[in-house]
C-alpha cells in the first residue's frame, strides 16, 4: 500500500520520474494531464489509514513502482455479495511508452492483474474482482490475459459489464 506517512508515494513519484526521463517523455507533463494520476494522489493521503481501501503499487524485484490502482473492498445494495473495486489502473511509464513491445505490455498487465487477485484473496478478502477501465481499448487486452489466466486456473470466471472487468478466483 502506497502511503505519504511512509515516503513510498514520493518513491513512486520520484521513481516514474526516472522512468519518464528514461523513455525521453516529460513526467510533470504526464502528471498534469493524467486526471486519474492526480486522484490516486489524494485518494493515497485521504485513505492511508483505512485497510481495506487505497493507492497499491506493483514493486518489481528492481524495487522499481510498475503499476499502480485504486483499489477498495466493499458491498452495495445493487451488487450481491463482496468484492473489491479497482480504478485508475496504471502501469508505469516505462510500460506506458511506444518504446516497449505490445507483448512485453501484455506480459507486465498479466503480473499486476495477478498480484491485484493476490490483494483480494489475502489483503481485502473478496471473492470477485471489478476493474474499470478508461476506453474498450484498454479493456480488449485485459480480456485476452484474463482468458489465458482462466485456462491456467488461477481465476473462475470471467465477464464484463460495459467497461468492468469481472473476476471471481
Amino acid at each position: 500500500k502506497i502511503k505519504f506517512s511512509d515516503g513510498s508515494w514520493e518513491n513512486l513519484v520520484s521513481d516514474w520520474s526516472e522512468q519518464s526521463k528514461a523513455t525521453n517523455n516529460d513526467f510533470e507533463e504526464y502528471f498534469e494531464n493524467s486526471a486519474s494520476f492526480q486522484l490516486l494522489e489524494t485518494e493515497c493521503e485521504k485513505l492511508e489509514n483505512i485497510a481495506i481501501a487505497g493507492v497499491f503499487a506493483l514493486i518489481d524485484d528492481q524495487n522499481t513502482h510498475t503499476a499502480i490502482c485504486y483499489a477498495s473492498g466493499g458491498m452495495t445494495n445493487k451488487i450481491p455479495g463482496q468484492f473489491m473495486r479497482v480504478r485508475h489502473f496504471l502501469l508505469s511509464p516505462r510500460f506506458d511508452s511506444q518504446d516497449v513491445s505490445f507483448e512485453s505490455y501484455l506480459i507486465q498487465s498479466s503480473k499486476a492483474i495477478k498480484a491485484l487477485i493476490d490483494l483480494a484473496k489475502n489483503v481485502i478478502k473478496c471473492p470477485e474482482i471489478k476493474i474499470h477501465f478508461k476506453s474498450r481499448s484498454e479493456l480488449e487486452p485485459m480480456k485476452k490475459i484474463m482468458q489465458k489466466l482462466k485456462e491456467e486456473k488461477e481465476i473462475n470466471s470471467l465477464s464484463t459489464h460495459n467497461l468492468w472487468l469481472i473476476i471471481k478466483h
